[in-house]
Protein backbone atom coordinates (compact mmCIF):
# COMPACT_ATOMS: atom_id res chain seq x y z
CA UNK A 1 0.00 0.00 0.00
CA UNK A 2 1.82 3.26 -1.56
CA UNK A 3 1.42 6.83 -0.09
CA UNK A 4 -1.30 8.56 -1.55
CA UNK A 5 0.20 11.45 -4.17
CA UNK A 6 -0.81 14.86 -3.03
CA UNK A 7 0.08 18.01 -4.01
CA UNK A 8 1.59 19.63 -0.91
CA UNK A 9 0.48 22.88 0.53
CA UNK A 10 3.89 24.39 2.47
CA UNK A 11 6.23 25.96 0.30
CA UNK A 12 8.03 23.77 -1.54
CA UNK A 13 12.07 23.42 -1.32
CA UNK A 14 14.76 23.66 -1.07
CA UNK A 15 14.84 25.69 2.42
CA UNK A 16 18.00 27.58 2.97
CA UNK A 17 19.15 28.83 6.78
CA UNK A 18 20.27 32.58 6.39
CA UNK A 19 22.25 32.95 9.03
CA UNK A 20 23.69 36.56 7.93
CA UNK A 21 24.40 39.63 9.88
CA UNK A 22 21.15 41.28 8.68
CA UNK A 23 19.12 38.43 11.28
CA UNK A 24 22.01 37.41 13.62
CA UNK A 25 22.37 41.12 14.78
CA UNK A 26 18.69 40.79 15.79
CA UNK A 27 19.19 37.14 17.44
CA UNK A 28 16.75 35.50 14.46
CA UNK A 29 18.15 33.25 11.74
CA UNK A 30 16.04 33.19 9.10
CA UNK A 31 14.60 29.97 6.68
CA UNK A 32 14.09 30.80 3.20
CA UNK A 33 13.25 29.72 0.02
CA UNK A 34 15.02 31.98 -2.29
CA UNK A 35 16.41 35.94 -1.85
CA UNK A 36 12.46 36.77 -2.30
CA UNK A 37 10.68 34.60 0.28
CA UNK A 38 11.01 34.12 3.88
CA UNK A 39 9.75 30.92 5.34
CA UNK A 40 10.36 31.46 8.64
CA UNK A 41 12.04 33.01 11.57
CA UNK A 42 13.33 31.13 14.37
CA UNK A 43 14.69 33.56 17.60
CA UNK A 44 18.34 32.31 18.66
CA UNK A 45 18.83 34.66 21.62
CA UNK A 46 17.45 33.00 24.23
CA UNK A 47 18.81 29.78 22.62
CA UNK A 48 22.37 29.80 22.21
CA UNK A 49 22.85 26.05 21.65
CA UNK A 50 19.90 24.94 20.67
CA UNK A 51 18.61 27.56 18.58
CA UNK A 52 20.72 27.96 15.42
CA UNK A 53 20.59 23.70 14.98
CA UNK A 54 16.28 23.86 15.42
CA UNK A 55 16.89 26.34 12.48
CA UNK A 56 19.02 24.21 10.75
CA UNK A 57 16.39 21.50 10.93
CA UNK A 58 13.31 23.02 10.06
CA UNK A 59 15.33 24.40 6.77
CA UNK A 60 15.63 20.85 6.11
CA UNK A 61 12.60 19.86 6.59
CA UNK A 62 11.24 19.55 3.21
CA UNK A 63 14.26 17.73 1.78
CA UNK A 64 13.53 15.66 4.63
CA UNK A 65 10.00 14.81 4.09
CA UNK A 66 10.42 13.91 0.23
CA UNK A 67 13.46 11.60 1.30
CA UNK A 68 11.13 9.77 3.80
CA UNK A 69 8.37 9.46 1.45
CA UNK A 70 10.57 7.93 -1.03
CA UNK A 71 12.19 5.60 1.72
CA UNK A 72 8.53 4.69 2.78
CA UNK A 73 7.66 3.91 -0.61
CA UNK A 74 10.37 1.67 -1.18
CA UNK A 75 9.91 -0.37 2.92
CA UNK A 76 6.48 -1.19 1.76
CA UNK A 77 8.06 -2.96 -1.49
CA UNK A 78 10.44 -5.16 0.17
CA UNK A 79 9.78 -7.58 2.63
CA UNK A 80 11.02 -8.22 6.29
CA UNK A 81 10.20 -4.38 6.89
CA UNK A 82 8.78 -4.01 9.94
CA UNK A 83 5.28 -3.10 9.77
CA UNK A 84 5.40 -0.87 12.98
CA UNK A 85 8.58 1.43 11.24
CA UNK A 86 6.51 1.72 8.08
CA UNK A 87 3.58 2.45 10.53
CA UNK A 88 5.29 5.31 12.31
CA UNK A 89 6.79 6.41 9.09
CA UNK A 90 3.60 7.44 7.53
CA UNK A 91 2.08 8.96 10.80
CA UNK A 92 4.81 10.95 10.23
CA UNK A 93 4.80 11.97 6.78
CA UNK A 94 0.94 12.46 7.86
CA UNK A 95 1.73 14.41 10.62
CA UNK A 96 3.53 16.79 8.04
CA UNK A 97 1.09 17.44 5.94
CA UNK A 98 -1.40 18.36 9.06
CA UNK A 99 -3.49 15.11 8.14
CA UNK A 100 -2.56 13.05 11.75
Amino acid sequence: MGLPTTQTTHTPGPWRLDNSAEYTEQGVFGIEQDEEQIIAAVFVDNLPITGPANARLIAAAPDLLAALIRLTCEAERRAGVPKAEIAAARATIYKAEGKE
